[in-house]
């Protein structure tokens, strides 16, 4: 493995443990990735923040609405460094919640209407 292959490898775990901590309520090991200098731009599904203050914050708001997560999965698609910069695509597929329990599995059309064990045969 390259320097370059290792670096990237060494942030994707950086990554993923301040991704963690971020869903466990602590935004300090995410905001200590994210440059505290402009330009600075977060794109994310809890929202957009423009800047230092305003990226600090949103983690800060983001991991306010997390406890008690459990670790997820990372699917990385892409991952680089070069020079200062360095990215990573991934998709995160957490364990299924639903308000603080696990999530059951979904019923899917083709199941609908179909006796549930417990019905069926009597």
């Amino acid at each position: 493995m390259d320097d370059k292959a290792e670096l990237a490898e060494a942030l994707v775990a950086r990554m993923k443990a301040a991704d963690d901590a971020l869903h466990s309520g602590d935004a300090g090991p995410r905001k200590a990735l994210w440059s505290a200098k402009e330009p600075v731009t977060v794109f994310g599904p809890a929202g957009s923040a423009t800047g230092p203050a305003e990226t600090q914050a949103t983690f800060d708001w983001v991991a306010s609405r997390y406890t008690g997560f459990e670790s997820a999965a990372w699917e990385i698609l892409s991952a680089d460094v070069s020079g200062n910069l360095a990215y990573v695509v991934a998709i995160e597929r957490p364990p299924p919640r639903r308000r603080g329990r696990e999530h059951r599995r979904q019923v899917g059309p083709a199941e609908r209407g179909r006796p549930r064990p417990a019905e069926a045969g009597g």
